[in-house]
């Protein structure tokens, strides 16, 4: 089998399904608000400490306690579908009809933006029964922060 037909057959295995009945959920800490001009949508999510900044790296270079995200008129709509009760495909079913974009062209832009939003900690992925796909250490450190549990890494 030649490399290319490899690729292919690797490809042609991939399945979309899994991916698309995943069920995105908002990060219970992350804090979801509007500027006061109603101008800007903003999520703050708390970052968890880096365990390279040790004294004496921490005593020059702080890590942020939170991190920022800026959302458009898009993003906000997407936003307020992560509830856990959409499924991804869902999602990108409204995004498409809403934006009169087709379901190809809707994923590209929804994965994007789901990819860029659990990176950061905003979100995580449930698939199937409660089964956590994506997010697992911000889950973690979610129910650590409910418990009232302080983080053993922060020097401060």
């Amino acid at each position: 089998m030649t490399r290319d037909n490899a690729t292919l057959t690797r490809e042609s295995e991939f399945s979309w399904r899994p991916m698309l009945q995943a069920r995105p959920l908002r990060n219970a800490a992350a804090e979801a608000l509007w500027k006061a001009d109603r101008t800007r949508f903003e999520i703050v999510v708390p970052t968890r400490h880096n365990r390279r900044f040790i004294p004496p790296i921490s005593w020059v270079v702080r890590p942020p306690k939170i991190r920022t995200i800026a959302l458009d008129s898009i993003g906000v709509m997407v936003w307020e579908m992560c509830d856990g009760s959409h499924t991804v495909e869902t999602v990108i079913e409204r995004v498409a009809e809403r934006y009169r974009l087709t379901f190809h062209e809707g994923r590209v832009s929804v994965v994007a933006f789901f990819r860029g939003l659990l990176e950061r900690g905003a979100i995580v992925m449930i698939a199937g029964a409660n089964e956590e796909i994506a997010g697992t250490d911000m889950k973690r450190e979610q129910q650590s922060v409910q418990r009232g549990e302080t983080n053993r890494d922060d020097p401060s």
